[in-house]
């Protein structure tokens, strides 16, 4: 059993006991009958970590600071309990929950488990995230609703136009918080912080859980009961490691011989910015790959409708950042490639989560370079994984295995009318076996010719060398090499190796003031209208 630490503001217990201070939350058949067939219906039977030791105390009114990782269960640990706790409609439809998310990916998926979970008790719920309509929000808070599931810059911006109200709210949760202070949302928490009552629930949850972190929680939160999930820093046998090691500006050269090479149904490429995504997506798609970008620069409509393709399967190839790709579950996914290492160790297991899904077989694979190859050396030895040292496909390996599939695609014989069935018999029957077989020879060299793959000898970085020690790189160090766009020769210089820093400025965790409790913080001033 994973360790988790459950603790108050004076003592310390290790929850890995239900006689400890909160029974555990061990099973869901306690819960009404229609939620729990509703779980086993997505195949979810039993609570995770974070569920079992959250519930209880959330059922029971307790304010809470947990730390626990990306797709440990999360969302479910704080919906059901705020679902069962509100019971049903109330007469005056102000919101009585609100949850915070960073970003509206994550805000929609917190809204379906919601939904999906709770309909059946009658509570309304509303996404309000940009991109959407602010009349059709609008319209949907003033009919009423419950539970209100949002990102912080829309929710304050329908504060400030007077049409969200949040003085009946008794549940604020805050998922993902230390998302939302890196993108610069920490003035808007203390706006919507400033407004909501004094006697309330808070729930906090974020996957890390640094000073800036304790401080905000501090000015957040009431005596809570705390519980850290250590993360589990491994990764599903299923799922094959490899890299491949390639000199640097030749990322995208070896990222399309790798696609040629492989074709696999489906795969998601990894970027560290928006621009590389944006830039790398245009790039590949100039070369006939069926890509879309995901990133932070789409509008929301964009977005959900290129998951929508992607999860439909009209879609091969997604290029996307972390933060965007964070809540993809896509069943039967193929692969995942990392363009970057990232730079840390949770961001890998992450981005290589999202292959090797309920059980199937993986592969994730990155794309290694002499600028972070220490890196990803270590990530694998935190991991305790031996990746495999991959090659890069040669132009004749992609040339065979390009002939390979072509050859495959013919020999699939499919339902045709039969119109069509009797006009390829006539052609048939009038040439010869000879000139049948020059056809065929005709129609695999076309499409050979636009197969335009790179010279494996330039993009491959023979020095590197990955040991159990440690790895090497023997080559001198040379100059910065460019990143070649779409082509041999054209490109723009490589973008800076170190970790990105963003200039915006942000308000430090401090503009939340005083801890607001329920004896010493401030009344909130509030409108005649919501008196």
């Amino acid at each position: 059993m994973t360790s988790a630490i459950i603790k108050n503001r004076k003592n310390t217990v290790k929850q890995t006991k239900p006689d400890a201070a909160y029974e555990l939350f061990e099973d869901f058949s306690k819960l009404p009958p229609n939620i729990y067939e509703s779980l086993l219906s997505q195949g979810i039977e039993t609570p995770t970590e974070i569920q079992k030791i959250a519930i209880n105390p959330a059922l029971d009114g307790q304010d809470i600071l947990a730390q626990s990782q990306t797709g440990s269960g999360k969302t479910l640990a704080f919906a059901l309990p705020v679902g069962l706790k509100l019971v049903g409609p109330e007469p005056h439809g102000l919101p009585r929950t609100l949850v915070l998310a960073p970003t509206r990916e994550l805000a929609a998926q917190v809204e379906s488990v919601f939904s999906g979970l709770l309909s059946s008790l009658g509570l309304r719920c509303l996404t309000i995230i940009g991109g959407d309509s602010y009349a059709k929000q609008k319209r949907a808070l003033k009919k009423g609703v419950d539970i209100v599931v949002g990102t912080p810059g829309r929710i304050v911006d329908l504060m400030q136009q007077k049409n969200l109200r949040l003085e009946h709210v008794e549940c604020f949760v805050l998922d993902e918080v230390d998302q939302m202070l890196d993108f610069g949302f920490a003035d808007a928490l203390a706006e919507i912080n400033n407004a909501l009552p004094d006697d309330i629930q808070t729930l906090f949850f974020s996957a890390t859980m640094n000073k800036k972190m304790q401080d905000l929680a501090r000015g957040l939160l009431e005596n809570p009961i705390e519980i850290q999930i250590a993360p589990k820093l491994t990764s599903p046998k299923n799922i094959e490691h490899g890299y491949f090691p390639v000199r640097r500006g030749q990322e995208l050269n070896a990222l399309v011989n790798i696609l040629l090479h492989e074709a696999p149904p489906q795969a998601i490429v990894f970027c560290e910015t928006r621009k590389d995504c944006r830039e790398v997506s245009e790039a590949i798609e100039e070369r006939g790959f069926n890509v879309a970008a995901l990133n932070g620069d789409l509008s929301q409509e964009v977005r959900m409708a290129t998951l929508d393709r992607f999860r439909k399967g009209s879609l091969q190839y997604l290029i996307a950042t972390n933060v965007a790709a964070r809540g993809i579950d896509i069943q039967g996914l193929a692969m995942v490639i990392n363009l970057d290492v990232p730079y840390d160790v949770e961001s890998y297991t992450h981005r290589t989560g999202r292959t090797g899904r309920a059980g199937d077989h993986g592969k994730a694979w990155s794309i290694v370079t002499p600028r972070n190859i220490r890196r990803y050396w270590f990530q694998m030895r935190d991991l305790k994984l031996e990746p495999k040292r991959l090659k890069i496909p040669s132009q004749f390996d992609i040339l065979a295995k390009v002939t390979e599939h072509e050859v495959n695609k013919l020999r699939k014989t499919t339902e045709s009318p039969r119109a069509i069935r009797r006009m390829i018999d006539r052609v048939l029957e009038e040439i010869s076996e000879e000139e049948a077989h020059d056809l065929l020879r005709e129609h695999l060299r076309r499409k050979l010719e636009t197969t335009d793959a790179f010279n494996a000898n330039e993009i491959e970085d023979h020095s590197l060398e990955f040991t159990p020690d440690r790895p090497r790189n023997h080559s001198p160090r040379k100059g910065r090499r460019p990143f070649n766009k779409g082509g041999r020769g054209q490109g723009r210089p490589h973008r800076n190796a170190g970790p990105g820093k963003r200039t915006g400025k942000k308000s430090s965790s401090s503009s939340f003031g005083k801890k607001r409790n329920r004896s010493q913080a401030p009344k909130v001033k509030r409108s005649k209208q919501g008196s």
